[in-house]
């Protein structure tokens, strides 16, 4: 399991997951909706740390504004999923202490939270999706029982 980070342009951040070939073989047998939506589902868990360090990390003239800072869903069709973490619309100009601008000097906070736990970010993620296939299938299973289970929960059971 691993991860490797490249930049793509200037205050982005490429982030490819590495060594999940055991989750891969799951996922596969889901339907693609179903694969998409757990997928973000456990990168939104993962994430988490991420953002709150994010928060903690905010120079005082911004402190009050941390509850812009959250995940976003991205859509895609390159990736089974992808989320940014980041301030909202709204807010927008906060990403200008992150890198700087005029003669004010940068004042970085989610590039710290991004170091900080990018060490254990494989292993959450690992976590997170193992916890958000269990809660599925224990939500399928109940729906078997009571009679309810679509057919593509059911394939997604192998029954």
């Amino acid at each position: 399991m691993g991860y490797k980070t490249a930049y793509k342009k200037a205050g982005t951040l490429q982030v490819t997951a590495e060594g999940f070939e055991e989750l891969d073989q799951v996922l596969r047998k889901l339907p693609t909706s179903t694969q998409r939506a757990h997928f973000r589902a456990a990168l939104r868990l993962a994430a988490k740390p991420i953002v709150a360090d994010a928060k903690a990390k905010l120079p005082s003239v911004l402190k009050k504004h941390a509850k812009s800072i959250r995940i976003f869903n991205l859509k895609s069709r390159k990736n089974a999923a992808s989320i940014l973490i980041g301030p909202d619309s709204g807010h927008w100009w906060m990403s200008l202490f992150e890198i700087g601008f005029y003669s004010r000097a940068a004042k970085p906070f989610l590039r710290p939270a991004w170091d900080k736990n990018k060490g254990g970010i494989a292993k959450d993620f690992s976590k997170s999706m193992w916890f958000v296939l269990q809660r599925m299938v224990k939500r399928l299973t109940k729906q078997a029982y009571a009679g309810k289970l679509s057919r593509s929960g059911a394939r997604a059971l192998g029954l």
